[in-house]
């Protein structure tokens, strides 16, 4: 089966405007952040369906391939490590089954990170530092 994935995008994202607020504190370089969530999604289904689970069309939007440049900044993606279980699941498996996507079999979240201003490595620093757990992440 094959995965298939949705990036979805916030217009004004105000977890955003709060977390780069707080790294700009530890990394004055930094001159931006965007975050662009990621569903990985695997088996049998229409994609379209599911849509409403994923995005409120109002403030997002979403494709099935990143709209962050990498050319603008270092991009840092953050999902949970193979062995752990991602707590988003279940809800999104059974949400879809009550759509009737019952061909849904597996499903994952993760958060990508543009770090503006910073080299890769500064961008990494501060996501390891600040963004994530790495026993889990």
């Amino acid at each position: 089966m094959a995965i298939q994935t949705i990036y979805v995008q916030r217009h004004d994202d105000p977890e955003a405007t709060v977390l780069f607020a707080r790294l700009k504190r530890h990394e004055d370089r930094l001159q931006g952040l965007f975050i662009e969530r990621v569903y990985r999604l695997e088996g049998e289904f229409n994609p379209e369906n599911l849509l409403p689970l994923f995005i409120n069309p109002v403030f997002e939007t979403c494709s099935t391939m990143s709209r962050l440049d990498p050319t603008a900044g270092p991009i840092v993606e953050i999902g949970y490590r193979p062995a752990v279980t991602d707590p988003e699941t279940p809800s999104i498996l059974t949400a879809a089954h009550d759509l009737g996507q019952k061909g849904l079999v597996w499903a994952r979240m993760a958060h990508r990170y543009q770090f503006i201003g910073l080299s890769e490595d500064e961008a990494l620093r501060l996501a390891h530092e600040w963004l994530c757990n790495p026993v889990v992440q």
